[in-house]
């Protein structure tokens, strides 16, 4: 890992950081840092980091670091030093779209099995994420108890229930990849003509600080038992194939004209 240029525009500083990989193919065009980098600065501010570019030649990855002060005050060249750090990353991603998913939608019926989530730590589970087109909120969400899986939706995600809650069709996906290869999908309902059923979904984890955490989502359509055999079932999935894992670090001085 290596800083190959620094430059300050007033209150913002930008930073480019490449990765080689020297002895395999394992950085590549896709390479992601996976939120497992940190920045070290000696004065409040908001950076972020994104890749920038690939040279397929010499299979190395820049990145762009952005730096601005909380204060709008401009940064005083050769002034300050900025650590940034890196645990791991991921690469060579996959991408699969629009994908028939093998699960029988009539086969859907009441839910016998159910659980009440609640936000917060200490219960079987936690709840991670939601998303709402019906103003529901996290504690308010009934879903299916996981089950042993009955499909596949790609390389590490399985759908491990299907029922019927409050007259809602609910869709349950469990990710076993998540933390390492950030595994993840989406499921959606299509009609004959095209057009996607919007819904609301959940997302729990169970043993959540331990080694042996599982992620799962809950997508709820409404869409009644009469109607579901007019649609079929498609999802989209996204993983990586590699999780690199070290611990690279660069210290340098935040100076400006793009010296190295």
């Amino acid at each position: 890992m290596e800083v190959v240029s620094t430059h300050i525009h007033g209150d913002t500083a930008q930073i480019y950081v490449t990765m080689r990989d020297l002895t395999g193919g394992r950085v590549d065009a896709a390479t992601d840092l996976f939120d497992s980098y940190s920045l070290h600065i000696p004065f409040d501010s908001a950076a972020n980091c994104t890749q920038a570019a690939f040279d397929e030649k010499t299979n190395t990855a820049a990145f762009l670091i952005t730096i601005s002060t909380m204060n709008g005050k401009d940064i005083a060249p050769g002034k300050s030093k900025v650590t940034f750090s890196v645990r791991e990353f991921l690469s060579r991603k996959v991408t699969e779209e629009n994908i028939p998913i093998p699960l029988d939608l009539t086969s859907a019926v009441k839910a016998e099995d159910t659980y009440v989530l609640n936000s917060g730590y200490g219960i079987k589970y936690t709840v991670v994420g939601y998303s709402s087109v019906n103003g529901r909120e996290p504690d308010s969400y009934t879903v299916l108890i996981p089950g042993d899986p009955i499909c596949s939706a790609g390389e590490g995600m399985d759908i491990t229930g299907i029922g019927y809650i409050n007259d809602e069709l609910h869709i349950q996906v469990m990710t076993r990849d998540k933390l390492t290869l950030d595994t993840h999908g989406d499921l959606r309902l299509t009609d004959a003509g095209g057009n996607n059923v919007f819904y609301d979904s959940i997302s729990f984890a169970e043993d959540m600080n331990t080694g042996e955490r599982t992620d799962y989502q809950e997508f709820i359509f409404d869409v009644s038992p009469d109607e579901i055999a007019n649609y079929k079932l498609l999802g989209d999935y996204y993983s990586n194939r590699m999780n690199t894992k070290g611990n690279w670090k660069v210290t340098f001085p935040l100076t400006t004209g793009g010296e190295k």
